[in-house]
């Protein structure tokens, strides 16, 4: 029995490793000499998105209807989380889920489910010690983006809460994709937490 288990086990973290980077096919390499001038006219501008080596170009994240000034997503959110707390400071955890990830920058069928203590997305061990807790993520996909809104009881420790955060969080909990920063922070007993890459933008 003990090795049945082995070999499924090992058949399963086979398939996992293929899944993440089995995707490149081949490359052929081909030599054909060139016997003609090109048929294109050089004087020609190329098309956007077109010519040779041309790099692929960012998206800037917007912010409010207009282009962001080089802030990343992650603070773009937070500054939605600040916000929407000096507007409403009665919000509850999921009013604050809901308008975070209603931003525009957002390119992704979002989703905001109620969670209790216990292993959390994101984390490496058990997160305990909030009344209250909303998660704002993709309904579906990979991306490496995974967002928390914490109530804490009054008179809670909320600096301990978020070292604790901090301290367990894994930027790699997607596995084959990463996040590329961390925020963690809060207003009063209300923490906002959120691992995410950089840019937004597809």
């Amino acid at each position: 029995m003990k090795k049945l288990f082995a070999i499924i086990l090992s058949a399963v973290m086979l398939l996992s490793f293929a899944a993440c980077g089995g995707n490149e096919a081949p490359v052929e390499t081909t030599t054909t000499p060139v016997t003609d001038a090109p048929t294109e006219d050089m004087n020609q501008p190329a098309a956007p998105g077109e010519g040779p080596d041309m790099p692929a170009v960012d998206t800037p994240a917007v912010d409010g209807g207009e282009v962001s000034d080089g802030t990343s997503a992650a603070q773009t959110l937070l500054n939605v989380f600040y916000d929407e707390l000096a507007a409403n400071p009665s919000a509850t955890a999921e009013d604050l889920a809901n308008k975070v990830i209603a931003h525009e920058s957002i390119q992704f069928m979002p989703m905001v489910v109620p969670m209790e203590e216990g292993y959390l997305t994101g984390f490496n061990n058990e997160i305990k010690g909030f009344e209250e807790a909303y998660t704002f993520a993709p309904g579906i996909g990979t991306i490496p983006f995974v967002g928390y809104i914490f109530k804490l009881a009054d008179g809670a420790d909320v600096e301990a809460f978020k070292t604790t955060l901090e301290t367990e969080a894994n930027l790699r909990w997607n596995i084959c994709t990463a996040a590329e920063e961390m925020v963690c922070e809060n207003v009063g007993n209300t923490v906002f937490f959120l691992m995410c890459p950089v840019s937004l933008a597809g």
